[in-house]
């Protein structure tokens, strides 16, 4: 859908954009390496405008509740679920889930999904990069 008042696509879906690499995903090692790129990863679509945040800020506070679908994200499990649905082999999200690199994103699975104007969110890896930084240790029980 496109807003032609604000010159702004209101509508993507990363599911539908990802399901057009269903030839590469039902490659089990390609389908391992979009799982990792789903897990702790927001993916952002390119169309995003600068000011996203107060044209959906405005949206709230006129009550015209703008839903617009320019970041993607999602549990482990529904990472693994959605691969496994794409591939349809019959498996299931167990498939995938905690079969390791989770949140790595492999540069062919990001070239693939930038195709379709997806990239992912720079600033989140920062923060997740942060936390894993700031765990090393806390597990370490002191006795």
């Amino acid at each position: 859908m496109f807003d032609s008042e604000e010159g702004i696509i209101l509508e993507h879906n990363f599911e539908k954009d990802l399901e057009k690499l269903k030839a590469k995903i039902l490659d089990d090692k390609y389908a391992q390496k979009v799982y990792a790129a789903l897990c702790n990863v927001v993916w952002i679509h390119s169309s995003r405008p600068e000011n996203y945040k107060q044209i959906q800020e405005e949206s709230w506070i006129t009550g015209t509740w703008l839903q617009v679908d320019w970041d993607y994200s999602c549990s482990w499990r529904s990472a693994g679920g959605l691969v496994a649905s794409i591939q349809n082999k019959g498996g299931d999200y167990m498939d995938f889930y905690c079969s390791g690199d989770e949140g790595d994103v492999d540069k062919e699975v990001a070239k693939d999904l930038k195709v379709f104007g997806w990239e992912p969110d720079v600033d989140n890896e920062k923060r997740w990069q942060n936390v894993r930084d700031n765990q090393a240790g806390i597990n370490e029980l002191d006795y």
